[in-house]
């Protein structure tokens, strides 16, 4: 502190220039993860984004760890190999361990969309969840709904006479005989009819 006063900066402002300078470089950090499987965890677990930086840190790594539930500490190890996969590894055993029912299940989803979108290591996806009221797949009248929600007049079964002729995108997906459409489908879908 000596040092700083000698050249005439207050050891007050230095520490104010430090944290702000560290509250930049935390928002640069997080600014630019804030995509893909990454921003899904931080959505539904918000508290993990201070423990996320302070983990990039050998030192508080540890320390980070140990403070969390099993829940979330499994989250920001899976985080943490979303975001640097060449350094950080992730068992899938804590998966086993730790998570149940709908943490389990959404870990997986995540997992599933984190090769498919993220690293396109599934250039072709032949494989998808969908669960009950899953509002990222629709089934036929979901997705006369949905049109005419979005103001193009259509019913159940004009979706299906124009799926029949070839008009409406092929299903994403078909199980038990149900066609289901991705969300991303569908409003491509909206978007070219809405044009033309």
């Amino acid at each position: 502190m000596e040092k700083l006063e000698q050249v005439g900066v207050s050891p007050h402002a230095h520490q104010a220039k430090t944290n702000h300078y560290y509250q930049n470089e935390q928002n640069a950090i997080l600014s630019d993860k804030k995509d893909g499987v990454f921003l899904c965890i931080l959505e539904k677990s918000p508290n993990l984004e201070d423990k996320i930086l302070a983990h990039e840190s050998v030192l508080l790594a540890g320390d980070v760890l140990k403070s969390l539930d099993r829940v979330d500490r499994t989250f920001l190890q899976l985080a943490c190999f979303f975001e640097n996969p060449d350094k950080e590894h992730f068992d899938l055993n804590s998966l086993y361990k730790q998570l149940d029912d709908d943490w389990l299940e959404w870990a997986l989803e995540l997992i599933t969309l984190y090769f498919r979108e993220d690293t396109y290591l599934i250039k072709k996806p032949s494989f998808s969840i969908i669960k009950e009221n899953d509002s990222n797949y629709l089934n036929q009248s979901q997705l006369a709904h949905y049109l005419t929600e979005q103001g193009l007049k259509y019913d159940r079964a004009k979706v299906k006479n124009y799926y029949d002729r070839g008009i409406v995108p092929d299903a994403d997906v078909i199980s038990a005989h149900t066609k289901y459409w991705r969300k991303e489908t569908v409003q491509a879908y909206c978007e070219k009819k809405k044009g033309s």
